[in-house]
């Protein structure tokens, strides 16, 4: 929280879970897609409604120059469909 207000994020709720899953509050913070790194709680929340996607780390390309500090992210999902 303290992040959050030094470098004036546009954050306006949080939630502290104590190791729990987050994706049982999609509801109550209105989340319109559950992203994670956990593979078993992407497919919980696809199981409860709550679209869903799972990230992983960064693949290994070399870096354009046009890269830049922005964060970019891309999609590939398949209807929901959790890949074991």
């Amino acid at each position: 929280m303290n992040s959050i207000h030094a470098h004036n994020l546009d954050i306006t709720r949080a939630v502290f879970t104590e190791g729990e899953s987050p994706y049982i509050y999609h509801r109550a913070f209105g989340i319109d897609l559950f992203l994670s790194g956990n593979k078993n709680d992407v497919r919980e929340a696809i199981q409860l409604g709550c679209p869903a996607g799972m990230v992983t780390g960064p693949a290994k390309a070399a870096k354009s120059p046009q890269a830049t500090e922005a964060v970019c992210l891309a999609f590939d999902f398949d209807g929901g469909v959790v890949q074991t």
